[in-house]
């Protein structure tokens, strides 16, 4: 079961995916020249490693 199902658990594959986005918004732009920011982003970065790494914090 998976976050798409009635559970929260992502699966290997999810996790992967999480922690390569939060690897590409690093290397993608700067976040300050965004209009969102650079704390949201970095808000973001962070709940995509916490979702990677499968945190109490991201509900897993």
């Amino acid at each position: 079961m998976n976050a798409h199902g009635t559970g929260n658990r992502l699966t290997d594959e999810e996790r992967a995916a999480a922690l390569k986005i939060a690897d590409l918004l690093i290397e993608g732009f700067g976040w300050n020249a965004t209009p969102q920011g650079g704390a949201y982003w970095n808000e973001v970065f962070h709940a995509l490693r916490l979702l990677a790494v499968g945190s109490p914090e991201a509900g897993e």
